[in-house]
């Protein structure tokens, strides 16, 4: 069976005929929620239009790597000339599978909708260049995304910074907190991003520069020190808390900041950690972000105050 240009292929026709579906390794997580809702969506009103596709063999020739839709699997070679990949409409598929897989509740029917697929119309644009103009024209990146296009787009040119950046991201940091630890500010945008994949020069602030790499360990080195604090570390204000010591400090090196901050952070307790995670807000009053900062500024004093009677 030949796929074509310009031709609507059934996907359960292709599987019949020796194809396997298969996705992008680094394409942006699944959002149970999203699929939730396109199988209602399947359930009610069948697909309204065809998900696009290419062969492996593309995404492996432009550097990209190709996984089993279904196990994550990374495709075998001998594989590979007869898979095709899901460029749009993951989240669409996902639904479909989960359909076809599910066993009906009593009194309802089993789900009989079809899935339907069609090559890209145009060979102007690479694959990750095709992702990222469907993606960011039709259906709204957030901003960790854009560091998965970023990567997938241009992985010759993929950086030790960008590479940090992913491990956040699959951390579950946001954009804001990743830019804040690397870079003590917002300099790390979605246009920052969207920039490294449609141009050819790499910006600044995700080059490997000494400074850009200095940064990088010592953020390693507080986030470490401070994973004691689970979900919260990840969140954009408490970033913003670290990144405030930091600039506190101007009389010292960053070396000698993050030192300072390694060791604060070892030096709270379990049970004090506890406390600040537990902080609510009150209405009218006090959010819960100014709380947990009064509280992390009253033990950063005492801890400042116990380093000023060591050195005396």
């Amino acid at each position: 069976m030949k796929i074509e240009t310009y031709k609507i292929f059934e996907v359960s026709e292709l599987i019949n005929n020796g194809y396997k579906i298969a996705r992008l390794a680094n394409n942006r997580e699944f959002n149970e929620k999203a699929v939730n809702a396109k199988k209602k969506s399947l359930q009610e009103k069948a697909q309204l239009q065809a998900a696009v596709i290419d062969f492996a063999e593309n995404a492996i020739e432009q550097g990209l790597d190709v996984v089993d839709f279904e196990t994550g699997v990374k495709i075998p070679e001998e594989e590979i000339s007869t898979t095709v990949v899901l460029l749009e409409g993951n989240h669409r598929y996902k639904a479909y599978v989960q359909l076809q897989n599910e066993t009906p509740k009593e009194g309802e029917e089993p789900f009989t909708g079809k899935f339907y697929v069609t090559l890209p119309l145009t060979d102007k644009l690479s694959i990750a260049e095709m992702i990222a103009e469907m993606n960011i024209c039709t259906c709204t990146w957030k901003g960790t995304d854009y560091i998965k296009g970023a990567v997938m787009s241009k992985p010759q040119n993929v950086t030790q910074v960008l590479s940090y950046m992913v491990e956040l991201e699959r951390e579950g940091y946001s954009l804001p907190a990743i830019s804040k630890y690397i870079t003590g500010n917002d300099n790390i945008k979605k246009g920052t991003l969207q920039k490294f994949m449609n141009g050819d020069e790499i910006p600044e602030v995700l080059k490997d520069t000494d400074d850009n790499l200095d940064k990088i360990e010592r953020s390693k080195k507080v986030l470490s020190a401070a994973d004691k604090f689970g979900k919260m570390l990840k969140t954009r204000s408490f970033a913003d808390w670290v990144i405030s010591k930091l600039d506190s400090a101007r009389s010292l090196t960053g070396d000698e900041v993050t030192e300072r901050l390694v060791c604060f952070f070892n030096k709270l307790t379990e049970d004090e950690v506890k406390e600040i995670n537990s902080l609510k807000g009150k209405k009218g009053v006090q959010t819960k972000e100014d709380a947990i900062n009064s509280k992390l500024n009253e033990h950063w004093e005492f801890y400042l105050d116990d380093l000023k009677n060591n050195a005396q």
